[in-house]
């Protein structure tokens, strides 16, 4: 069948659209890893990695209990409720920890629990990320591996004696990180205290640690306070996403750090470091 010129002239647009967008997915980058399903005694599990950050999605699918009958069902670690299961059986959380990790299924019927059943959840990393930045807000920057990432010009918040900078480092299953960091004094047109930079780390908890004071006092104008809760390098990682804030352990004058990871994933991070004595200067009282 013959067609006429305004056909022929659509079905090349049709056929040069389909075209681009082909293209324009073939081509398009990849941001999330699905890994392996693995099989639990009433349960799937399958983990969804994002390629840009640290973060893993769990997604929990019932395949059993089909003799229960209920209205609903949620997904119990620790005794702690941690998702609900929809209507199609299936529970999506982001995961604290990771392994063979015992869990119970509660089903509930008109409200009231009417059985559990224990299960093995197999949530097991396969991909890395290692990521920095100068603090939550600030954009993390993602390191490659043999990479280094220089945080040497990034602009710094006031005063940053609580703060040198985040990481955030995951690690698959049966690999291992060692974290460790080298300090360097520079030269210092208008030094104070005559010493280098010494640092510790602390874990994700420090990011509440503007909690402590009361404003307008705050953090970033002192070294950190819970000393119960300093981490020394070398600092080992295991299997399981991890958030290491980079802290001074002393005021310091003008100051080289370098953070570097070995193990599984060898990169390195960057910066300067320099106190500012709020206290002394009067800005803040004591």
């Amino acid at each position: 069948m013959k067609m006429n010129r305004k056909n022929l002239i659509l079905y090349l647009y049709v056929l040069f659209f389909t075209f681009l967008v082909l293209t324009s997915c073939a081509n398009a980058p990849e941001y999330y890893y699905q890994g392996e399903t693995h099989m639990g005694n009433i349960t799937t599990t399958q983990l969804t990695e994002s390629l840009t950050d640290e973060k893993v999605m769990a997604e929990i699918v019932l395949t059993g209990g089909g003799d229960i009958v209920y209205d609903t069902a949620t997904l119990e670690i620790d005794g702690v409720k941690v998702a609900d299961f929809n209507e199609q059986g299936k529970a999506v959380f982001y995961p604290e920890i990771f392994g063979e990790i015992p869990c119970q299924i509660v089903f509930y019927s008109d409200g009231r629990e009417i059985e559990r059943a224990d299960d093995t959840l197999a949530m097991k990393i396969e991909t890395w990320f290692v990521g920095a930045h100068l603090d939550v807000g600030h954009a993390l920057r993602e390191i490659d591996i043999d990479g280094t990432v220089n945080l040497l010009t990034e602009p710094r918040a006031r005063g940053d004696n609580d703060l040198c900078f985040r990481l955030v480092v995951r690690v698959p299953d049966g690999a291992t990180e060692t974290i460790t960091e080298v300090c360097e004094a520079r030269p210092d047109i208008r030094p104070r205290y005559n010493t280098k930079l010494l640092v510790h780390y602390r874990g994700s908890d420090y990011r509440n640690r503007n909690d402590l004071f009361t404003a307008p006092d705050e953090a970033m104008y002192h070294i950190d306070i819970e000393t119960d809760k300093w981490i020394s390098s070398p600092v080992e990682l295991s299997h399981g996403v991890h958030v290491l804030y980079v802290v001074p352990s002393v005021m310091c004058d003008l100051s080289f750090i370098t953070v570097t990871g070995n193990g599984g994933y060898n990169f390195s991070v960057t910066s300067y470091q320099k106190s500012l004595d709020f206290v002394a200067l009067g800005l803040v009282s004591e």
